[in-house]
């Protein structure tokens, strides 16, 4: 007899719930990894269109360059925006799940850049990071 309800217990009851109540957490789970994607999908997007802005800046200041006779910095401004062209297609080729992933793999590999958490960098990771965007920032 289940006294809360003065009614027979059918055995099931707990069961039942216990299942609903998964159902229920892997629906919310699963909407709340669905709206996650979408957004750093939408963020990738910007990401992307910043970079291709950023490249077309890059080869701008190229044609500046080899009008005013500075052809070996012409040249090295025309490598940087195909090196940040490149970047931006592969970044624009790859969905959220494999950057995910990609990053997991790094910090496998090097987890001396990476914090406990494996997605923010450590100091070390922040100054390689740095020294590797610099050059496009300039």
């Amino acid at each position: 007899m289940d006294e809360r309800y003065n009614a027979p217990s059918t055995g099931t009851t707990s069961s039942a719930a216990g299942g609903n109540n998964q159902s229920a957490t892997s629906g919310i789970a699963e909407r709340v990894r669905e709206q996650a994607t979408a957004q750093l999908s939408k963020q990738k997007d910007r990401a992307t269109e910043g970079l291709g802005n950023v490249a077309q800046a890059v080869r701008g200041t190229t044609e500046q360059l080899r009008n005013n006779q500075h052809d070996k910095v012409a040249q090295f401004a025309e490598q940087a925006a195909q090196q940040i062209e490149r970047f931006s297609e592969r970044l624009r080729n790859k969905d959220v799940t494999q950057l995910l992933d990609d990053a997991q793999q790094l910090a496998r590999r090097k987890p001396a850049l990476f914090v406990g958490d494996s997605l923010h960098m450590t100091p070390a990771g922040y100054a390689i990071w740095r020294a590797q965007v610099a050059p496009f920032l300039r």
